[in-house]
């Protein structure tokens, strides 16, 4: 008896190196790419202008990093279930709880989050200009409640 657990706890041991590696399983870097979609929206504009959309691929959340805004430069994040209807999306500063339709930075950058639960495409709309301004898009999977840092 006393042989046959020991024979059977070395040969869980051996094997337990290969548990949770399975080959039909995509590695986590090639699940984070499944899950994430990333596009520069605006790249240096000095104009109003509407930009490129960012597909966010089934992904509730949607960050977008700004910056060369300057005095009087306003962008308006928007979405859109069609690519040609476009409605202001509620973003929330990083460390804020508080929503806003419109990123006027007092600096020249600045980071928002939007819930685009089903909402596929989202763009950043240059409606006043100031600076030379480039938005970059990363759609994302979250576990966090918006305004918070615990699920």
């Amino acid at each position: 008896m006393t042989r046959t657990l020991a024979l059977l706890v070395g040969l869980a041991l051996a094997f337990a190196p290969l548990i949770g590696t399975h080959a039909w399983l995509p590695s986590a870097e090639a699940q984070f790419a499944a899950w994430t979609q990333a596009k520069v929206l605006q790249n240096a504009v000095t104009t109003t202008a509407n930009g490129a959309s960012l597909d966010t691929g089934g992904n509730p959340i949607v960050s977008l990093q700004t910056s060369g805004i300057s005095a009087g430069g306003q962008i308006t994040p928007e979405g859109s279930l069609d690519g040609t209807t476009w409605a202001a999306l509620t973003c929330y500063p990083l460390g804020s709880i508080t929503g806003t339709a419109l990123i006027i930075a007092t600096a020249s950058q600045a980071i928002v989050r939007c819930n685009v639960v089903g909402v596929p495409l989202v763009r950043s709309r240059i409606s006043a200009t100031g600076g030379t301004i480039t938005v970059k898009g990363f759609a994302t999977q979250s576990y966090f409640p918006l305004g918070s840092n615990a699920p």
